[in-house]
């Protein structure tokens, strides 16, 4: 009788087949546990555990698919007596030690993803601030004259910031940046990135190939002059940020005014962003009042506040957003007539006819055909207050503050703890 070889062996006590399905089955529970520690905050080891007991076992399972894999009863051999409990007790001694030497944790931190580089601008440019007239934030300078740091209160400042942002971002996946060499600053300050306008866009290019960051923010920084002699002088600041860099599509600002100490208020800005304990969710729906949010940090609870910025997507609905908040605004302003708010409509009715003729930053395609992709916030905030907490992760919040009321609040836009 002619000797069936052994591959032949294999595929009729379906060893083939069994292990093709344990594999099936091995990814889905892992992707399911990756899915659990992302959505439920479960232990970040959990997945390295699931895959090691999976190959772990994995001796098991060929020893039981060979000997009870073709059809028919099969009796217990010495092999899987013997063979199973050791494999099983193996895996189980592996799992308890190493979790007692804390070997899984340095596993998942070998397995974290590449760090992010997140350089940060601190200046005072003096040719900048005229600029600030007619914008949106310019109504917190109510009117007062600001004023340039000197050189050594920026380099203090900087060199403080490093400092702070070193060690507070030390075990993330931020690497944090602040130039200090003259070099670099000289640099930064010839490309400066502070406009949403053709220039800044070239810039950002310009500094993404010098300095290789992903995240870029530029926070020029002023003293009011009235507080010059004063012993505790107020200043103001303001930010544009440049994310997902190459790409200058995703982009934002932000500005504060009447601080006395330049280094919290900085500092207090960066942690809010970077920390994760800003974004807690998204805007899933808006009925008058009430905002539901589908959240993604589930220690959010009743009571606390929140806050959200209106978030233009050019790949969607973006431009007519857009011009729909500008266009309120303008009928809103127009009851006012002070010099601010007129130059404000102004601003508004430039940007609605760039966005309408694809001019400037909102161009429509570029030299290589590609559509304008571009996703920006501009600083219209609101405030929202957690009123009650649903069995499906959502969120029913109240809105108590709207710093732009013409601004519509709309569904996907992210928000963050107040």
């Amino acid at each position: 009788m002619r000797k069936k070889s052994f591959i032949k062996i294999l595929v009729e006590r379906r060893i083939p087949h069994i292990l093709g399905s344990y594999l099936v089955a091995g990814t889905s529970l892992i992707l399911f546990i990756e899915y659990l520690v992302e959505k439920y905050q479960f232990p970040p080891q959990y997945p390295t555990l699931a895959l090691f007991a999976l190959i772990g076992i994995l001796p098991s399972v060929i020893i039981l698919s060979y000997f009870h894999g073709a059809p028919g009863k099969d009796e217990w051999t010495k092999v899987e007596k013997v063979g199973i409990p050791v494999n099983v007790l193996f895996i189980a001694g592996i799992l308890f030690f190493g979790d007692s030497l804390n070997i899984w944790n340095l596993e998942v931190n070998k397995m974290s993803p590449t760090s992010e580089t997140v350089l940060i601008h601190i200046t005072s440019l003096p040719g900048d601030i005229d600029k600030y007239m007619g914008d949106d934030r310019y109504k917190n300078i109510k009117g007062r004259k600001l004023i340039p740091l000197s050189i050594n209160k920026l380099d203090s400042v900087r060199k403080n910031i490093e400092s702070i942002m070193l060690g507070e971002f030390i075990d993330t996946e931020y690497d944090m940046e602040v130039k200090n060499s003259l070099e670099d600053v000289t640099f930064l300050n010839k490309y400066s990135v502070l406009s949403f306008d053709d220039l800044s866009f070239s810039n950002v290019s310009i500094n993404y190939k010098r300095f290789k960051c992903n995240r870029l923010h530029y926070i020029n920084v002023y003293q009011f002059e009235k507080e010059l002699d004063s012993s505790r002088p107020k200043y103001y600041f303001s930010e544009m940020r440049w994310n997902k860099l190459p790409s200058s599509g995703w982009n934002g600002s932000f500005a504060q005014s009447d601080f006395t100490n330049i280094e919290d208020q900085i500092f207090g800005f960066m942690r809010e962003m970077y920390s994760g304990s800003g974004q807690v969710g998204t805007v899933l729906s808006i009925e008058d009042e009430i905002v539901y949010i589908k959240l993604n940090n589930l220690k959010i609870k009743e009571n606390m506040n929140l806050a959200g910025e209106s978030l233009y997507d050019f790949s969607k609905d973006g431009r007519k957003d857009r011009i729909d908040d500008l266009s309120n605004g303008i009928t809103y302003l127009s009851n006012y007539n002070d010099t601010t708010s007129q130059l404000q409509i102004k601003s508004y009715s430039d940007e609605i006819l760039s966005i309408q003729n694809g001019t400037g930053f909102n161009w429509f395609f570029d030299k290589e055909g590609n559509k304008n992709l571009r996703k920006f916030t501009t600083g219209f905030i609101y405030k929202l207050k957690v009123v009650d907490l649903q069995s499906d992760s959502i969120a029913v919040t109240k809105i108590t503050e709207l710093s732009y009321p013409y601004v519509k609040i709309r569904a996907g836009e992210q928000i963050t703890v107040d």
